[in-house]
């Protein structure tokens, strides 16, 4: 009865939004034609429920396509069937599990660690001892002596990653091209060397509005202030994290500084400017995160590449994954990863790319980094003096750096506009999807990078 009185007002809402809205007591999914359609609607929902002083249940609210299939009131929604969910007479009724179809099979949207958002793995080759081939269309992973060690449909990867030294045939390429996956070919210290794929989408409506909106300084401006404050907020909010326990003066004296270049980024007139707010909210930033190091901090860190100690070595490598996981985010939409807002545009350089990689580097580069040298995962001896750069990695760091990557990006976050969780990787396709629609709606103000939460 309370859930009539208070969604009836919802139910109007959204059916005056053009999209149906099905709904049972105060569960309902809404049916919309197009995803850009889908994330509008959800907005609407936020606001309309926020008026009544009500909000969304986080865990389960999500955009899915039809196609990968979602429950409802006991009943699996898949494509064009509708299949009753079977329960265990024996098991007690409880609180009703989310779930999703996957090319994996029903994965339930509350097990701890599910990567629930509908997407492809990342297959890595790079060790010298392994050879990628195709059997059945599938990408397969041997060894030396020939033997199979992995088998991979083609419907499951996302992206291939291939490192200096294993060897493989013409064939792979072909097939990645085929299917529209992107073929990355890595050096020994994760950078990519170049890459092999499709056509870019022919989106040259959403590139010239994203032209448009980088040649206007205001518009410009607006975009890059955003990403800025992003930037600096998970800064700190990351280190706040980490010195929680510790209290260290240092950090809070850097604390208190990145607070106030925070505090100047709204009145800034111009990129240089913003330039170099961040640039100081850096500088107090580096040497304080470097103090969160157990046993043996990096005296006065800085940033280089190429690396010059361990830990700038395992930034640098895990930056190198998210940089090539945001391309693919970037594309997915079909933004020109070349138009940058606080980053410059110019010939070979990727300016969209870090720009919105802004938000996610405290997170998913730093805080990984710090976090597995505090668990000795990541030791000195795994770092050596390099021929060519200053410092290398063996086999084992690097394994140890993706395979820790991907387990991180695989854990669900909140979205910034209070829409529920999401991936991490997710959450770099909606930040993407968001900008987009900000250009398309020639509205800057409307653009939300990710924020982390305290």
């Amino acid at each position: 009865m309370l859930a009539n009185l208070y969604l009836d007002a919802l139910d109007e809402e959204i059916e005056a939004q053009g999209v149906k809205i099905v709904r049972f007591a105060d569960d309902f999914v809404i049916l919309c034609k197009s995803e850009k359609k889908a994330e509008k609607v959800l907005a609407h929902v936020v606001k309309v429920l926020t008026e009544h002083n009500l909000r969304l249940h986080e865990d389960g609210t999500r955009i899915v396509n039809f196609e990968k299939g979602f429950d409802f009131i006991g009943y699996l929604f898949l494509r064009t069937l509708a299949l009753k969910q079977k329960t265990d007479p024996a098991q007690p009724p409880g609180k009703p599990v989310k779930s999703e179809v996957t090319d994996e099979g029903v994965i339930e949207l509350e097990e701890n660690g599910s990567r629930f958002d509908p997407g492809k793995r990342v297959l890595y080759i790079l060790d010298p001892n392994h050879t990628l081939r195709i059997r059945n269309r599938s990408f397969s992973v041997c060894r030396e002596d020939g033997s199979e060690l992995i088998s991979i449909p083609h419907q499951r990867i996302g992206r291939i990653e291939v490192g200096p030294f294993p060897e493989f045939s013409r064939k792979p390429i072909d097939l990645a091209l085929e299917c529209g996956i992107e073929f990355a070919f890595l050096d020994g210290y994760g950078q990519t060397k170049g890459t092999a794929s499709t056509t870019c989408g022919r989106k040259a409506s959403m590139h010239l509005s994203q032209a448009k909106a980088v040649l206007d300084q205001s518009y410009r401006v607006g975009i890059a202030k955003a990403l800025v404050k992003a930037r600096i907020h998970n800064q700190r909010t990351q280190l706040m994290r980490l010195n929680r326990t510790r209290e260290l003066e240092p950090v809070e004296a850097a604390l208190g500084s990145m607070l106030r270049s925070l505090r100047k980024v709204d009145h800034q007139g111009s990129i240089e400017e913003l330039r170099g707010v961040e640039g100081s909210a850096t500088a107090a930033y580096w040497p304080a995160l470097a103090l969160m190091l157990d046993g043996a901090p990096v005296a006065e860190f800085k940033r280089s590449r190429p690396a010059e100690d361990p830990l700038n070595a395992a930034i640098n490598y895990l930056t190198a994954i998210l940089e090539r996981d945001m391309r693919a985010a970037v594309q997915s939409v079909g933004l020109h990863s070349g138009f940058g807002f606080l980053h410059a545009s110019k010939d070979r350089h990727d300016g969209l790319i870090y720009d919105l990689i802004e938000p996610f580097r405290a997170a998913l580069t730093e805080g990984i980094a710090i976090y597995l040298f505090n668990a000795r995962r990541l030791r000195p001896d795994m770092f050596l003096k390099g021929d060519m750069r200053p410092i290398e990695m063996n086999d084992d760091a690097r394994r140890t750096i993706i395979s820790e990557y991907e387990t991180a990006v695989a854990k669900r976050i909140n979205r910034t506009d209070g829409g529920g969780k999401l991936a991490w990787c997710a959450m770099m396709r909606h930040q993407a999807q968001n900008l987009a629609n900000t250009l398309q709606d020639e509205d800057p103000t409307a653009f939300q990078p990710y924020l982390m939460e305290a």
